[in-house]
């Protein structure tokens, strides 16, 4: 797990959280919502030494119930989708019993998962205890329950800070298992409406949000009678509710083609996300990979699924042209930081992607 990964997994599910009542139809304000995740994790100074997440102890305990609630519960999650256990794109905030559903990306089945946080061990048994009682009590997670619990984890993510004298351990699972049925179809869809909700939160593209969203409920998603999902190639030209601009990644093998928009200059100051982003280039990019939305329009659907195995890779970028850094998730999500919007689009990148 990289330091990357984590505070953006964070920063979604802040946003996401907030989303159904708080700031519903406003794309800025999604946008908002993830800096906002991003500035409370910077309050505690996050960083990796040694292979450890480690953070500064600021001695303040309201800022460590948010940090617990917005980072811990992102790490926990984060957790589970690097271990593989759940399909990041998946996850859904839930109101009931637990905290979030998400599928296998093995066999696509339901995974339910109650997530928390806390800072050096603090609540780990006050968490233990709800667990418990949630995962043990009668009737949840048995194939004649009417809300079909197929299979529950729960999932403590430790944070501590770098003045503790003893460490412990950084995450606890309790994951009790029974047989469920595979759910491809529903997989599928729930996968589209995550690229759909990257439009609108990130990207901040509600045009094509709005369009990828009807899709992933389309009665005819399935049909391959029916007209293509989407159109990404009208005229030749990338439709503009899907971007604003494009950027291509090249290296001496491959090429990604990514379809996006620059935020605007000092949109999200990085030095509250990433150490390792820790510059202050004004302008910032973010992207999906154009073979995202053309496995949508060709329902190509198994490659679709499989969109899940990339490489994250950060990306230094130095030339005449441009520099800066780049940040490529494994779901196909392209954030970028430059010193300048590029005249072309095409930036060479060492490596492979």
């Amino acid at each position: 797990m990289n330091l990357g990964s984590l505070l953006f997994q964070s920063g979604l599910h802040f946003a996401r959280r907030l989303n159904p009542t708080v700031v519903t139809g406003s794309a800025t304000e999604r946008q908002k919502a993830m800096a906002l995740a991003w500035a409370i994790c910077s309050m505690v100074s996050p960083y990796i030494k040694d292979d450890q997440f480690w953070v500064k102890n600021v001695d303040d305990l309201d800022v460590k119930r948010l940090c617990s609630e917005v980072l811990g519960v992102g790490a926990a999650l984060q957790t589970l989708v690097q271990c593989e256990v759940v399909d990041g794109r998946t996850l859904w905030k839930l109101g009931g019993r637990f905290d979030f559903r998400a599928k296998s990306p093995v066999d696509r089945k339901d995974v339910y998962i109650e997530a928390k946080g806390t800072m050096n061990g603090a609540s780990l048994d006050k968490h233990r205890a709800s667990f418990s009682e949630k995962l043990t009590a009668p009737g949840v997670i048995t194939a004649a329950h009417p809300r079909g619990y197929s299979r529950a984890i729960g999932v403590i993510f430790s944070i501590w800070t770098d003045d503790v004298t003893q460490r412990g351990a950084d995450v606890e699972l309790l994951d009790p298992e029974r047989g469920s049925e595979p759910a491809f179809e529903e997989m599928v869809r729930e996968v589209i409406a995550f690229y759909a909700t990257v439009l609108d939160e990130a990207v901040g593209k509600p045009g094509g949000a709005s369009e990828l969203l009807e899709v992933s409920k389309s009665s005819d998603l399935f049909s391959k009678d029916s007209e293509a999902p989407i159109d990404i190639n009208v005229s030749g030209r990338f439709p503009i509710n899907f971007h604003s601009s494009t950027l291509r990644l090249k290296t001496q093998t491959t090429d990604r083609t990514f379809m996006g928009t620059f935020w605007e200059p000092q949109a999200v100051h990085l030095e509250a996300i990433d150490p390792l982003l820790h510059r202050e280039y004004p302008y910032q990019y973010v992207g999906i990979d154009r073979e995202v939305l053309i496995s949508i329009q060709e329902r190509n659907f198994e490659v679709l699924l499989k969109m899940r195995n990339g490489k994250e890779r950060i990306i230094e970028l130095r030339s005449r042209s441009v520099s800066g850094v780049l940040y490529l998730d494994r779901y196909g999500e392209l954030r970028a930081w430059l010193d300048r919007v590029p005249e072309v689009i095409d930036l060479e990148v060492p490596g492979e992607l």
